[in-house]
């Protein structure tokens, strides 16, 4: 799920089935939903901090605190 505010998105939900994971099937829907939005002219989305952190940072998501989570430029 998505949220749109504007300058800036929130990917809320992301899931993959667990026998297809550890293929890149999350890494490339985070791809696409980057490059989809940045399309749209968003700057920067955050990212759901109850994802694995590991996960978060391979995707290429920095932390930026308790309150706004993990963001990456578009």
């Amino acid at each position: 799920m998505i949220g749109n505010y504007g300058w800036r998105v929130s990917i809320d939900h992301l899931a993959v089935k667990e026998s297809y994971r550890k293929q890149g099937i999350g890494k490339s829907l985070v791809e696409r939903i980057k490059n989809n939005l940045k399309s749209r002219g968003a700057t920067i989305a955050l990212a759901d901090s109850n994802l694995p952190e590991e996960m978060l940072k391979n995707w290429g998501f920095d932390y930026r605190g308790k309150y706004s989570n993990y963001t990456i430029k578009l």
